[in-house]
């Protein structure tokens, strides 16, 4: 009893030590049962984290490995499977906690405190942490020993499995997850990047210039996160995996999604990518040629509001395959019950009127970054760090000297200049998407030709 009071205690300290927009209350965390339950006998709510294995688009279909398992699981116990994505790793990492699924696919360090309150499936499969090296800088000794792991990196790094025989350091990120490591690494910002390594063979076809060098971690089994009141369902669940995972279906979806060189992955996203992007590649296409866009920043854009998946609601209200916010769909003819195709037409409509609001700026590689940066932001953010360049002498059609005003925008003296229409904004955060978009864009162009 004095020690479950303790681990309570604990616990509850851990939970309350995140960052206040990821409070998590004691109030939700223990919600009654009857809160709790919303399955039935029939259906099961999952959600399923998009790790890059595990969920996305080939040949316009969801396909991925835990994806697939879903489906397996659905037609195996004749349960409706309702999955739920998300692409926020702590949103995801919350919903464990909050006990709203009965099924949460996401992997995560183990935490013994944390471990004791949730209960968790057999292992559905295994993996490892590896390191990923650019191919130029492989075995040169003189680069600074600094491993950079993702945001909630789910396995602990063994130094005695680190090469050089050196002293390593370790940088976890607290909101870079894996692409931006990948671009810092290109960049060579960084050297070593931690990975999974089911996630690594998913993206390393996208870059050449990669590759791994080595395992740096033990292996660590994955499951699932069970609510804890389903017994019987839960039962059903390891009862369903024990069995499936000796069929050989279950070898042919290993095979087919974690194996190195896997003909889904390569074509997926190698060989399709460089004649297709995505599925909705003829409707960007045809209204991207109607406002002179270039379609492939278009691509950009969509991937970056919602990787391609229709249907996800963001945390302000946005939504769709362009996370317009609801005032900005209704004015471009968009609502949530909108398809795929309407949704695009009005997000293009709308990148459309922010480019005739920036029209002063006569290079269209400045100005899609002015586009994009007034999408993410809302476009008075962006006339705000305009008015300031005017007031100190600096470019206002050159982004870099815009976006030195705009990550100003968080300090008082700026926030209160009478220039100033529109307030404080952390304008970091735009400049990242900006850079985010337009790396993208310029790989989309080398992998899709312009017509």
């Amino acid at each position: 009893m004095i020690f479950a009071t303790v681990v309570s205690f604990i616990f509850i300290l851990l939970i309350s030590a995140k960052e206040p927009e990821d409070f998590i209350s004691v109030d939700e965390l223990l919600l009654t049962e009857k809160d709790l339950d919303r399955s039935s006998y029939d259906t099961l709510y999952a959600l399923l984290y998009i790790n890059a294995s595990d969920y996305f688009i080939y040949k316009g279909t969801p396909t991925g490995f835990q994806y697939d398992l879903f489906k397996e699981l659905e037609k195996s116990l004749q349960k409706t499977v309702i999955i739920d994505l998300e692409s926020d790793p702590q949103l995801a990492y919350n919903a464990i906690f909050n006990r709203k699924y009965d099924i949460v696919a996401m992997d995560y360090a183990e935490n013994p405190w944390i471990d004791f309150y949730l209960t968790h499936s057999l292992p559905h499969s295994a993996t490892n942490g590896v390191l990923i090296e650019n191919r130029k800088h492989i075995g040169d000794s003189s680069k600074s020993k600094i491993i950079h792991a993702p945001a909630l990196f789910p396995m602990k790094i063994d130094e005695s499995l680190l090469p050089y025989d050196c002293d390593w350091n370790v940088v976890y990120h607290q909101e870079n997850g894996i692409e931006e490591l990948v671009d810092m690494l290109l960049q060579d910002e960084i050297h070593y990047i931690a990975c999974d390594y089911n996630e690594a063979i998913t993206i390393l076809p996208y870059y050449s210039e990669l590759d791994i060098t080595t395992t740096i971690t033990g292996q660590k089994e994955r499951v699932w996160t069970l609510k804890s009141n389903n017994d019987s369902i839960n039962n059903e669940i390891n009862d369903w995996l024990t069995d499936f995972i000796e069929t050989s279906k279950y070898k042919r979806l290993t095979k087919r999604y974690l194996a190195d060189n896997s003909p889904v992955i390569v074509q997926s996203f190698t060989q399709n990518m460089g004649k297709q992007i995505s599925c909705f590649d003829n409707i960007i296409k045809r209204e991207a040629e109607k406002y002179n866009f270039d379609w492939r920043f278009v691509a950009s854009i969509i991937y970056q509001e919602s990787k391609f998946i229709d249907g996800l609601v963001g945390r302000g209200g946005s939504y769709g395959l362009m996370q317009l916010m609801p005032v900005t769909a209704s004015r471009f003819g968009v609502s949530q019950g909108s398809s795929a195709e309407q949704q695009i037409k009005g997000g293009i409509a709308y990148l459309n009127y922010l480019q005739k609001m920036f029209s002063e700026i006569k290079n269209p590689d400045e100005r899609m970054k002015f586009i994009a940066a007034a999408y993410n932001s809302g476009p008075g953010h962006i006339k705000d760090a305009q008015r300031l360049c005017d007031k100190y002498n600096a470019d206002r059609t050159s982004w870099d000297d815009v976006a030195h005003y705009l990550a100003l925008k968080n300090k008082s003296q700026y926030v209160n200049d009478p220039v100033v229409k529109c307030g404080y904004y952390p304008g970091k955060h735009t400049l990242k998407y900006v850079n985010q978009v337009m790396g993208r864009y310029e790989s989309y162009a080398l992998l899709a030709s312009l017509d």
